[in-house]
């Protein structure tokens, strides 16, 4: 009888992934900017910065995964191929695996799945561990014992880690096995699984609590929050949605300011410095970090231009900069100007009133 052995090494690594050339966003459901990139499976470095609708919180480094830093060639497709499952749980060769979770994850959830991932597999290697198949419940209970503390740069202890942190490094482990029909050239023995039957939540000692826990707010408490959060609302709002109006209108965006055919600067910036003499607006005052930065580069500290924000007189021309090049050209009439109407501070010059909450009449 013939048996058939399955590649190994590097050449079962790179030849066999069923994810092979998969545009992984287009296999997730992730929409992506026309320009932005698109990163396929193949890929060493999978950058999400182009996907629409991610959370503004979520940093640029969160959105790009990098499977260059696992030392195993052979593992970093196993890792790809992981992830990939878990962000497509509907692709055909993914769906068909009994033990696979079936709702996708997001991006942040997959960056910290791969750096514990990274971890796991990195430690195996400095342990001697090429194939996942040699993996045994001491490696892994060893593990674990090892990420019990948090260390320094130096491998001095600090803390205990968190149980959270303890339950992620526990399920990383226990979730390859389910994925392991999956990957290509390695994965667990099939009977064996880490930790047995036991939870990632109970391995990593969590304690389990029912109900809410948090005590209920007394009135004195309760009702002054309540009553700040609708004046907030009520009679504060309003006035905020101006403001942000007036800044979405400060943002330099006018149509064509690319086009040869808009005046010259030499026309535009004196014309808003008459505004200002017209209308006695006064310039607004330059932020102190500007005023530092212009006596650092040699400004003269009674320089009747020190303090005036020619970034913002740039802006009324619906140009996103004000070159210093122009400064010698139009210092004469913009002196002029702000001795005539002066300097202030951008906001509050005209703050609308609002009712106090305590009813005591109105305040700026």
């Amino acid at each position: 009888m013939t048996t058939l052995h399955r590649p190994t090494g590097l050449a079962a690594a790179f030849s066999r992934s069923v994810f092979r050339g998969e545009d992984v966003c287009a296999a997730a459901g992730l929409p992506v900017h026309g320009a932005g990139p698109h990163p396929h499976f193949d890929d060493a470095i999978w950058d999400f910065t182009g996907v629409i609708g991610l959370p503004r919180y979520l940093a640029r480094y969160a959105r790009i995964l990098s499977f260059t830093e696992i030392l195993n060639p052979q593992w970093r497709e196993l890792a790809k191929e992981f992830i990939f499952a878990r962000l497509a749980p509907d692709h055909p060769a993914v769906r068909e695996l009994a033990h696979a979770y079936r709702t996708p994850v997001l991006i942040s959830t997959v960056h910290g799945r791969l750096t514990v991932l990274t971890g796991w597999l990195n430690w195996l290697t400095e342990q001697g561990v090429d194939n996942l198949g040699e993996v045994t419940q001491q490696h892994c209970a060893a593990y674990l014992e090892l990420r019990k503390k948090v260390r320094d740069k130096h491998g001095v202890v600090i803390r205990d880690s968190s149980p959270g942190y303890r339950m992620d490094i526990v399920a990383v482990i226990q979730e390859l096995g389910y994925y392991k029909e999956l990957f290509s050239a390695d994965g667990y023995v099939p009977t064996f699984r880490p930790w047995g039957r036991r939870t990632a939540y109970s391995v990593a000692g969590m304690v389990r609590r029912t109900g809410n826990t948090t005590p209920p707010l007394s009135n004195d408490v309760f009702q002054p929050l309540v009553a700040a959060a609708l004046y907030v609302v009520e009679v504060l709002a309003p006035h905020v949605m101006k403001l942000q109006q007036q800044l979405q209108e400060m943002v330099p965006n006018r149509p064509g300011r690319n086009n040869r055919e808009r005046p010259d600067w030499r026309v535009e910036v004196p014309q808003a410095i008459d505004r200002h003499i017209q209308e006695a607006d006064p310039f607004d005052v330059a932020l102190d970090h500007v005023v530092a930065e212009r006596l650092a580069d040699g400004w003269d500290q009674d320089d009747p231009l020190l303090w005036v924000n020619l970034i913002s007189l740039a802006h009324e021309t619906g140009r996103h900069a004000f070159h210093y090049t122009w400064l010698p050209t139009v210092r004469g009439h913009l002196e002029k100007a702000v001795r005539e109407v002066g300097l202030a501070k951008r906001w509050g010059r005209t703050a609308a009133l609002a009712e106090r909450a305590d009813g005591r009449g109105s305040v700026p």
